[in-house]
């Protein structure tokens, strides 16, 4: 992604997706770390990935908060656990109409 951002044309397409993938970094930090990152530290991270081409260091723009990336991680991972556990009552119990289970 840092790659095809870099050879971009400069304009508001190229700082969307330079935003999106840091943002990105940042969720994929507290996935590995599951404590909060300061942007400074995400910006630091890009531009050295990109080889110095991709500087957001003196960028005003925030990314998204760790808390909102952080609840968006968790009420997926509960859907999901409660999806699944509904999917295998509703399954065992047509399965098993009418028959004993030991």
């Amino acid at each position: 992604m840092i790659d095809v951002a870099i050879g971009w044309e400069d304009g508001d397409k190229k700082d969307g997706l330079v935003l999106t993938i840091a943002n990105h970094m940042k969720k994929c930090f507290l996935n590995w770390n599951k404590d909060t990152v300061e942007d400074d530290v995400i910006f630091v991270h890009l531009f050295e990935l990109s080889d110095g081409k991709l500087n957001l260091k003196e960028s005003e723009q925030a990314l998204r908060n760790s808390s909102i990336l952080l609840k968006t991680k968790n009420r997926f991972s509960d859907t999901k656990a409660t999806t699944s556990t509904n999917n295998y009552k509703k399954h065992n119990n047509n399965n098993n109409r009418g028959r004993k289970r030991y």
